[in-house]
């Protein structure tokens, strides 16, 4: 009779050690517990203020959705042109998913 030899008994033992741990595993389906964050829209996504005589100004609005799974903190907001300006835009707000905000 043949004898095995001893590193090939630990390989199969190995491999049999794994199929068993992976036997009793199951079939499991994997869960996404954690919900999408918040994303905040702008509607419309670019303003356009055409022309704008000098000395004269002129308003456009906007409105956020999050539409997102979970609720948005907005705590600021800002412009990077010095010819423009930002109101009615209350802060901090918090938007729940669905929510709206115009300014």
């Amino acid at each position: 009779m043949r004898q095995i030899p001893h590193r090939t008994l630990l390989v199969l033992f190995a491999v049999l050690l794994l199929a068993a741990m992976m036997g009793c595993q199951g079939i499991s389906a994997k869960t996404n517990t954690q919900q999408d964050p918040g994303v905040l829209s702008a509607a419309p996504a670019n303003v356009a203020f055409g022309n704008v005589g000098v000395g004269t100004s002129e308003s456009l609005s906007n409105i956020l959705t999050n539409t997102g799974a979970q609720s948005l903190d907005i705590s600021a907001a800002s412009v990077n042109n010095s010819n423009f300006t930002l109101s009615g835009l209350t802060l901090p707000i918090t938007l729940a998913p669905g929510q709206t905000t115009s300014f």
